[in-house]
C-alpha cells in the first residue's frame, strides 16, 4: 500500500458561540430510547459518552482532569449561561452524559474559562466532528436545524 497523507478538510463552516451557531446540532443524530433522562433535560442522542470519558480523547488529558472541571468553585459558563448536562435516571446513581453536541459546547466553555487553549480548542472541534461525520456523515452535518 502507498502512503497517503491525510489532512482535514475545511468544510468553510465556523462555530460562532455569541450568534448560537455551532458545528454540531442534537437534531443530526438519533434519539437514544434505550436510556431515560432526568425531568427538565432533552431526549439523549446517540453517541454518548460519560464525562470521564472524554478527557483522554478529546482533550488529551486523563480522566480526573475533566471530572475536577465539573467540580472546581466556578461554575462552567457559555456566553454567561450555565451548562446543562443530562443525567441517567435508574441504576445506582444518576450519570452524567453528553452528547457531541453537548462536547463541543462544553469545549467552548473550557475555553472561556481558560482551561483550554484556542489551538486545544480547535483540535477537540475536528475531533468531535470527524466522530459525528462516522455516524451520520458528512452532508448531513453542512445542514445547520
Amino acid at each position: 500500500m502507498d502512503p497517503m497523507i491525510i489532512e482535514p478538510q475545511d468544510s468553510g463552516r465556523r462555530a460562532d458561540p455569541e450568534r448560537g451557531r455551532y458545528l454540531l446540532h442534537d437534531a443530526h443524530f438519533p434519539i437514544d430510547a434505550r436510556h431515560e433522562v432526568a425531568d427538565g433535560h432533552p431526549p439523549l442522542r446517540t453517541p454518548h459518552f460519560p464525562i470521564g470519558d472524554l478527557g483522554p480523547w478529546v482533550f488529551g488529558k486523563n480522566p480526573e482532569w475533566m471530572r475536577r472541571r465539573f467540580k472546581l468553585d466556578r461554575p462552567l459558563l457559555l456566553q454567561g449561561e450555565p451548562l446543562r448536562i443530562r443525567h441517567l435516571v435508574g441504576g445506582r446513581r444518576s450519570e452524567r452524559r453528553l452528547t457531541l453536541a453537548d462536547i463541543e459546547r462544553l469545549a467552548w466553555a473550557l475555553h472561556e474559562r481558560g482551561d483550554i487553549d484556542g489551538i486545544q480548542l480547535q483540535r477537540a472541534s475536528q475531533i468531535l466532528v470527524a466522530v459525528a461525520t462516522q455516524y451520520v456523515g458528512p452532508t448531513l452535518l453542512e445542514h445547520q436545524p
